[in-house]
Formats: C-alpha cells, structure tokens, sequence
C-alpha cells in the first residue's frame, strides 16, 4: 500500500508539473484592468481540485477527500487538512498551497506574503496559529513549473533523504516546507523561487521514506528530517467528526482527506468510513 503511495505522490508531482506548464503556454488571463499575461492562470484550489480527481482515481480505498462548500481559507490561513491514520496513532498536517508564477523575468511564489485585510496578519501566522491551537504541523504546499534553462540543481534542498531522492525536474512539480521555515521567508521578503526551493522537499518524501506504518515515517520524516516536533493523536480530535457531521465553522479548510494505512489499520478506520458512506 505505502508503495502505491510514494508511486501516486511522485506522479502527481509529474501531473501537477505538466499542468502549469501547458497552462503557461496555452491561453491568456487578465491580471489586472489593463495587463494581459499569456497562459490560464490556473488557481490553487482549481490545480487541488484536479490532484485530488488523480488522487482519489489511483488511491480510493486509502485516501478520502471531503470538500466543503464554503471557502474559509481567507479567514483560516489553510487549504487542505490531511490526517493520516496508522496502527501507531494519527497525525494532523493543516496545508497551505501556492502556486509558482513568472513575474519579471523571475520565478516567484507571487502571493507568498498575503496578509490578512482586516488585521494585516500575514497568512503564514494565520495557518501556523490555527495548526498550533489543533495539534497539528502547519505545512506549505507548492505547485511548481519552470524553464528547463533554470538552474535548479543550484538551488535544490541538500537535506533531501536518499529515501526520496529527486530524478528530475518533474520530481519537484509539488513539493513541501515547513510552516515555520517559510514564515521566517517571508518576514525576510524572501519568496522567490531560488529563495523557497532549497527550503522544500519532494511531497513524495511523506510516503517513500518507510518504517514500521505510515504515521511513524511521517512521524520521523518531520522529526529527523525538518527537525519540528509533531503530536501522534490515539483518537481523531472531536472537531473533524463534527466536521463530517456538517457542524463545520469558519475554522474548517477546503478539503478535508483522510489517508488509511490499511496495511497497518487504526481502530477509529471503520468509524471513519461509516460516516463518510
């Protein structure tokens, strides 16, 4: 199972690589009232969306998405909430995506430094306050594309594990930073991509880094690897049922997905899959 999962997750990065390509190549979108730029524009949400159809297309036993209705992402600071659920326990990672952009002859992750209207709180505060206050690791998700002329190997992240290794370019079409690593980025006005890239690690490195079930490698990938502590839960926090029950708030991201080891089950499984029947 976790090895149709590090399969599933290098092919996304793949699939997400080829998509802001080709959305860069076909198309015009209007920036503003008077700029034009050539390619679709594609949003966060909508490449998501598209993720999860792939996702939910190769891996539909072990990973369940709900979508909700209503967009609190402005308010809350997160997109996506994954928890992952193993004999060993349940772990929580509240994510936050952001698309690539080319913006003056630079690759750059343009709305990085989004802050909040109301308090101008910058979104990076947001999602680490609201993962801190549920348990969870705050966790940036980027969707990436770039001329094959950047150098990327210049700034690819040296701490990457053998375990998964990059191959290619396509290997880093969807990659990963810690919450924390890219608030101290963008305090610093730092959002650029050789400035991020040497800050992220393949979204594969989740699933192909293996120990003894699915929550001790993410477990230890984010202990030993990125060197941020990490809270196992023994039962699903009252919330997320709520959640799935429809009693969700303005404190709920987008997708919610939960990620079976059914190799190595946990007991709160068949409760899962009963509500969401």
């Amino acid at each position: 199972m976790r090895e149709k999962l590090c399969s599933t997750f290098r092919y996304i990065s793949g699939y997400v690589w080829n998509l802001l390509r080709d959305s860069q190549y076909y198309g015009l979108y209007q920036t503003s009232r008077n700029n034009i730029s050539r390619g679709l524009g594609l949003s966060e949400e909508t490449i998501s969306d598209l993720i999860l159809l792939k996702i939910s297309k190769r891996q539909p036993y072990d990973i369940i998405t709900v979508k909700f209705g209503k967009n609190y992402e402005s308010q809350e600071g997160a997109d996506w909430e994954w928890w992952v659920l193993s004999q060993s326990g349940i772990i929580g990672l509240r994510l936050q995506a952001k698309r690539i952009h080319f913006n003056n002859n630079s690759y750059e992750y343009t709305h990085l430094d989004y802050r909040r209207r109301n308090s101008n709180q910058y979104q990076a505060d947001i999602l680490i306050q609201q993962a801190q206050n549920r348990g969870m690791i705050p966790i940036y998700m980027f969707f990436n594309w770039w001329d094959l002329a950047y150098p990327f190997r210049c700034h690819i992240n040296r701490n990457i594990p053998q375990c998964c290794r990059v191959y290619s370019y396509r290997n880093l079409g969807t990659t990963i930073a810690s919450g924390w690593i890219i608030r101290n980025a963008v305090y610093n006005n730092q959002k650029s991509l050789s400035d991020i890239l040497p800050l992220s690690y393949p979204i594969h490195c989740l699933f192909c880094c293996q120990y003894s079930d699915l929550t001790e490698s993410i477990f230890k990938f984010f202990t030993y690897i990125i060197g941020e502590e990490i809270k196992i839960y023994d039962k699903l926090p009252e919330n997320v049922y709520f959640r799935l029950k429809g009693e969700f708030d303005e404190a709920s991201p987008i997708y919610t997905s939960f990620i079976l080891d059914i190799d190595s089950p946990h007991d709160e499984l068949s409760k899962i899959k009963e509500m969401i029947q």
